[in-house]
């Protein structure tokens, strides 16, 4: 989970993945499901992406509120096969 403060014309879907674009986020949400893969694949023994990885929240703080639910929030799990083949690139 991750706290956003980006200023948006508004926080709906197609606003929240356009922000994620400009600013990078999306890179930045891959390497953290990645370290956290691998950091939990050697802690836990019975490690399961399924099991353990919940996905990746990214919360707009501006868009958030009562009015609309999830509104400003962007949500997404990564594909484990995805992420396998991302930790076989960088993790010896």
């Amino acid at each position: 989970m991750d706290y956003k403060s980006n200023a948006l014309e508004s926080y709906e879907q197609h606003n929240l993945v356009d922000a994620m674009r400009e600013h990078n986020h999306g890179l930045q949400c891959w390497i953290y499901t990645l370290v956290l893969h691998q950091y939990l694949k050697n802690r836990l023994a019975d490690y399961s992406y399924e099991k353990h990885i919940g996905g990746v929240k990214y919360l707009f703080v501006r868009g958030m509120g009562e009015s609309k639910a999830n509104n400003g929030v962007y949500e997404i799990k990564p594909e484990f096969s995805k992420v396998e083949q991302l930790a076989k690139l960088f993790i010896a």
